[in-house]
């Protein structure tokens, strides 16, 4: 789903590493978006509403990464909040924080679109699949979104660029040594952090 004013296609890096994580499972997908997006808020005001709001968004999608929980519904429950920051005066005026505002509302988007698949997969039949239907509209593509704003929100773009290509990489050989289903195992946060 295009956010208004976001991201609108792929640049040749950025569809490289979609390319290159689209044969990572789900969780690993997930865990690269979540660890861009967080990397990118690194920009905004430490005390502002944008970062906490951000941050509080991003722990709870973090926490679905690793369990399971809560439901997608419940994550969706952050766009909205993650919306109204782009019209914050100090999103406004600056591009890089608005970036960051941008990849973590993408983020968010891929991180509940695959959740609400995983929960459908996995329900029984008199699950309750209800969502918001601009849900209908998330793709892959996200991915590419969130990590397009997430180096457009850096003060080198090219260097953030670089290390989501080290990630990607690092991402692989992890995944090479395990065995799992689609959604594959959790990827914690600290794989990120020893590579900053």
């Amino acid at each position: 789903m295009r956010i208004p004013g976001g991201q609108n296609g792929y640049d040749s890096d950025g569809k490289e590493i979609v390319e290159q994580l689209s044969g990572l499972p789900i969780r690993t997908r997930i865990s690269m978006a979540l660890a861009a997006a967080v990397r990118a808020a690194s920009c905004l005001t430490e005390d502002g509403e944008a970062k906490k709001t951000v941050r509080g968004a991003l722990d709870e999608a973090w926490h679905w990464e690793l369990s399971g929980e809560p439901e997608a519904l419940k994550l969706y429950q952050w766009i909205l909040p993650l919306l109204e920051c782009e019209l914050l005066e100090e999103i406004q005026q600056d591009i890089r924080k608005r970036n960051a505002i941008l990849s973590a509302t993408y983020a968010m988007y891929y991180t509940i679109w695959h959740a609400a698949r995983c929960e459908l997969r996995t329900s029984s039949a008199n699950a309750d699949p209800s969502l918001p239907n601009d849900l209908a509209e998330v793709s892959e593509q996200e991915l590419t979104y969130c990590l397009n704003s997430s180096s457009e929100s850096a003060a080198f773009p090219t260097i953030e660029r670089k290390w989501q290509l080290i990630m990607v990489s690092k991402l692989r050989d992890l995944c090479a040594t395990q065995t799992s289903d689609m959604f594959g195992a959790a990827i914690e946060p600290a794989v990120f952090e020893e590579s900053k």
